[in-house]
């Protein structure tokens, strides 16, 4: 059995995951324009914490990935 690293090999699984879809032309598990919502949501998050206050966030629909 193949021992497991920091967080259960995440990282070595996300590189081959990304290395396998490089060579077999798949679509990735996560994407760009997702990935920027996420980010926009998180950094919504923190500031709403920060104020107390809630915080409006603009989702933009990007395209061309």
């Amino acid at each position: 059995m193949k021992p497991i690293n920091f967080a259960g090999d995440c990282v070595y699984n996300t590189q081959q995951h990304f290395i396998d879809c490089l060579l077999s032309g798949n679509e990735f598990e996560t994407n760009c324009p997702d990935y920027l919502k996420s980010m926009a949501l998180q950094e919504a998050a923190y500031k709403s914490t920060e104020t107390n206050m809630p915080e409006v966030v603009e989702i933009y629909s990007i395209t061309g990935f």
